[in-house]
């Protein structure tokens, strides 16, 4: 049941950054209108009202800064790192991994589609009123200047294609997009196959934004 699996996500989340172990069940949640996590088994139990009280009390500490409601993170001055201070890394900006040329002469941009998806459909595309709100079938936004010295008319198929690989997709004419670029959606699958697999060197970040394309009519 989902009480089940959350009772096991509790188990496994304990001692990461993101421990939940304190948190009882649904109906704790429920009574505290919410929990703001990190919230550890010694959180809970330090709580004014004892293990699985509610956290909002009439005591003055529990008014302060009751356990199971928001709290600042980072205030006792300590991170989640191995000797328990921030780390900040400063480098110069460097060039983006792959810029337009002669064989790709587009810079594609990749991003939100629309309100009714998110990321890669994984939870959205189960839903019958979401699917109908957002495009069923992925497409290529270009400038309508591009698109004229393309010969591209809007709707129409188009191969959108990069160092790594080439999809065939619709063709949407818009000036939103400035001239020289072009935008897909990031929540079909076949966006990423003309990415770059390029990544930051700290965050392991992947650069799935940007890449060099041409675009061209079937």
């Amino acid at each position: 049941s989902p009480q089940a699996a959350f009772q096991i996500l509790k188990r496994l989340s304990a001692g990461s950054p993101c421990d939940i172990t304190g948190i009882e069940d649904y109906r704790h949640l429920d009574r505290e209108g919410g929990i703001q996590w990190p919230f550890t088994q010694k959180m809970t139990e330090a709580s004014p009202a004892g293990p699985g009280g509610i956290a909002g009390t009439d005591s003055p500490a529990a008014r302060r800064n009751p356990p199971g409601r928001e709290r600042r993170l980072f205030e006792d001055g300590k991170f989640p790192t191995m000797d328990g201070r921030a780390k900040f890394i400063f480098e110069q900006p460097r060039d983006q991994p792959e810029k337009p040329d002669v064989d790709y002469p587009l810079l594609l941009l990749t991003g939100r589609g629309s309100s009714s998806q998110w990321h890669t459909l994984t939870r959205t595309n189960k839903s019958d009123v979401l699917r109908k709100l957002g495009p069923a079938a992925n497409y290529v936004e270009l400038h309508p200047r591009d698109a004229a010295a393309l010969r591209i008319r809007a709707g129409q198929r188009v191969v959108v294609a990069s160092r790594r690989g080439s999809v065939e997709v619709l063709a949407s004419l818009t000036p939103t997009v400035g001239p020289g670029q072009v935008f897909m959606p990031m929540h079909f699958p076949e966006t990423n196959l003309l990415t770059a697999a390029v990544f930051d060197p700290y965050s392991r970040q992947p650069s799935y934004k940007a890449c060099a394309v041409k675009v061209y009519a079937q």
